[in-house]
């Protein structure tokens, strides 16, 4: 049976469960919080705590994000060996990277600062930000973009058909944001973030320099095919993953599809390495959707 090691992105909120599974599989993952925590310049481990809660900077939370991702990949594949692929969502890329040996873990902190320092230079007098509605489908969030007064913001990924995301000037996310209340969503919310990832336009200067530098590090073929959140093709070289990741920060994405192409891969089992249940919650919206594993349920689910 197939299996897949997917990466939740930057702003996942915790489940309650991070600081347990944490300390089940200490010996195997506290290096990884430990070095991200020297990188971050400040206590992660701590972060994930269920008695303490420190306040993180966009750059730290992002360091969090990604150590205790690789951290928990760790500890899947020590317990049910290596997947078929691994997909990440967003800033979930560095950790899937990382977890499949295409660039070291050190390596993989040393991109996300890059990442993020370019991306809020491009932004830094924009006052932008990004934002998720739910409850509408992919065609009236375009009606709604197109008949308000929404001129920055784009649609840069669908979680599943009810759910997505949005970059633009914060503004007219807020608007957007109230719009959508108005309509009836489920959910819409701006969240707690200020560069607008994958926007094509606010971003478009950060591309070429990106790429230069993440042409510094030492890459190697993936252990695994990653799945590309932009097309949904097969990533393994270095010559594939590095103009991806270039890309990746500056081009929508389509997390739905990206589950489309591993069930359509006959994969069953989908393993969520990261803090939250994130994931999991946008797969149970899929046809076919592949059995969860994650940080919640791995011990009843799947004995780690």
């Amino acid at each position: 049976m197939q299996s897949a090691f997917l990466f939740p992105g930057a702003a996942v909120k915790m489940c309650g469960r991070e600081r347990d599974f944490f300390q089940r599989h200490e010996g195997v993952m506290r290096p990884f919080l430990e070095e991200g925590s020297a990188f971050a310049g400040t206590d992660l481990i701590a972060a994930i705590s269920d008695e303490t809660h420190p306040s993180l900077t966009e750059l730290q939370s992002q360091a969090l994000t990604y150590s205790y991702g690789c951290g928990v990949a760790a500890v899947f594949v020590s317990s049910k060996g290596w997947p078929y692929f691994m997909a990440g969502y967003s800033l979930g890329i560095y950790s899937a990277f990382a977890a499949a040996d295409a660039v070291s873990f050190h390596d993989g902190l040393a991109i996300i600062r890059e990442a993020y320092t370019l991306a809020e230079a491009a932004c830094v007098d924009k006052a932008c930000g990004m934002a998720v509605v739910i409850g509408f489908d992919a065609e009236q969030i375009d009606d709604m973009l197109r008949h308000g007064d929404y001129a920055s913001v784009c649609l840069v990924n669908s979680n599943n058909a009810t759910a997505h995301v949005l970059s633009g000037k914060t503004s007219e996310l807020q608007a957007l944001v109230d719009d959508a209340d108005a309509r009836g969503a489920f959910k819409a919310a701006v969240l707690d973030v200020t560069v607008p990832y994958h926007h094509p336009v606010f971003l478009q200067e950060v591309r070429a320099p990106f790429e230069d530098t993440l042409r510094q590090f030492a890459w190697r073929a993936a252990r695994c095919p990653i799945i590309s959140s932009i097309d949904q093709r097969s990533l393994r070289e270095p010559e594939e993953l590095i103009p991806f990741t270039a890309r990746n920060i500056v081009t929508p994405v389509n997390w739905q599809r990206v589950m489309e192409t591993l069930i359509a891969q006959d994969v069953v089992s989908a393993y969520e390495c990261g803090i939250g249940i994130s994931l999991t919650q946008n797969g149970r919206m899929l046809p076919d959707a592949p059995r969860f594993i994650n940080i919640k349920n791995a011990h009843q689910r799947a004995a780690i």
